[in-house]
Parts: C-alpha cells; sequence; structure tokens
C-alpha cells in the first residue's frame, strides 16, 4: 500500500512533534532532583553541568542566568575522586546553592555522592547519583538527584605540585646566584 503525498508529510510531522515533546519533557535525560525540599522551596534548572576544578569535582544543576540552585561537590584529593566510589557530602565534600528567591538551600545533615562514571577527562562522562537530607527551621527533608553529563575541566587535574612549596625567596636567589 502506498501512502500519499499528505500523508506522509503527516507522519513526519507527527514523529518530529513526538521528538520534541519528548525533548521538552526530558524524556530519556538521565538528570533528575527528587525529594520533599522541592515541595518547600522551588528549585528550578534548565541543565546540569560537571566540573572539575583544582580542588573539587562539582556537580551543577544550572538554572536561568546562570544560577546554580543545587551543587553537590567531591573534594579533589590523592584518592578522589573516583569512579565506583561512594563520598560522605559532611566530611569529603558539601552540597550547596542558591534557590530562585536568593534563599540558600538548608543546612545538610548527612548525605553522598556515587560516581557511578568518572574519568578526568576533558568531555568524559562522569554519572552519578547523591542523596541528603537537609534541616529546614524544624523539618528534615530531601533531596536526591542523578547525573549523567560531559566533563568540563575548569583547572589541570591531578593539580600541578608546586615545586617552589616551602622554598623561601632567599634560597631562590641563592639557588640563581650559584647556578
Amino acid at each position: 500500500m502506498r501512502l500519499g503525498l499528505g500523508q506522509a508529510r503527516r507522519d513526519l510531522w507527527g514523529a518530529l512533534l513526538a521528538l520534541c515533546l519528548a525533548g521538552l519533557l526530558g524524556c530519556g535525560s538521565d538528570d533528575e532532583l527528587t525529594g520533599s525540599l522541592s515541595e518547600v522551596y522551588r528549585i528550578e534548572y534548565n541543565r546540569v553541568r560537571v566540573r572539575l576544578y583544582e580542588s573539587s569535582l562539582s556537580v551543577e544543576y544550572v538554572g536561568a542566568q546562570d544560577s546554580v540552585p543545587v551543587r553537590v561537590t567531591v573534594a579533589v584529593t590523592e584518592d578522589a575522586p573516583r569512579k565506583g566510589q561512594t563520598y560522605d557530602l559532611l566530611t569529603e565534600g558539601a552540597l550547596s546553592g542558591r534557590l530562585v528567591d536568593g534563599t540558600e538551600l538548608p543546612s545538610l545533615l548527612r548525605g553522598s555522592i556515587t560516581l557511578d562514571e568518572f574519568r578526568a577527562e576533558q568531555g568524559a562522562t562522569v554519572a552519578g547519583e547523591f542523596e541528603a537530607r537537609v534541616l529546614a527551621g524544624d523539618d528534615e527533608l530531601t533531596l536526591g538527584g542523578t547525573f549523567s553529563e560531559d566533563l568540563e575541566v575548569i583547572d589541570a587535574w591531578p593539580p600541578e605540585p608546586d615545586l617552589d612549596a616551602g622554598v623561601s625567596d632567599e634560597m631562590l636567589e641563592e639557588a640563581a646566584e650559584a647556578g
């Protein structure tokens, strides 16, 4: 059975519309925030970015005008971050952010982040999840999220050693004169 040109165009437009709606609704995205905190505070974000700084790996849920209502970080050390590891946000990281109305995220009571995928390489996929409990007034609220994004390396990693650490200006001058 042959379809007429009009029917083929309608089918094509229908398929394109379905793809557009899936993109708008975030179907298939691995980036998500959930929890009771969103019932009390207005948490809005458009995208997620994962950045590696000299001192931390940062998962940022980015809103309008590059605001960051939720930021989850892991401290960079000799042993972290690593694929397959879970990190305590109180001792090895942090949860921070500023909500749409300028309010800071409530204080972290406990939480963790797990890195299912991680490579310290520009453009490498970083994927995982986090869960946290925060204290808002007298209420303990939850916030959790998933992410899967390409890594943006902001600072060199691993950090380059400071070869001059512990070396005084006098010692450098003496070495220059001797050499």
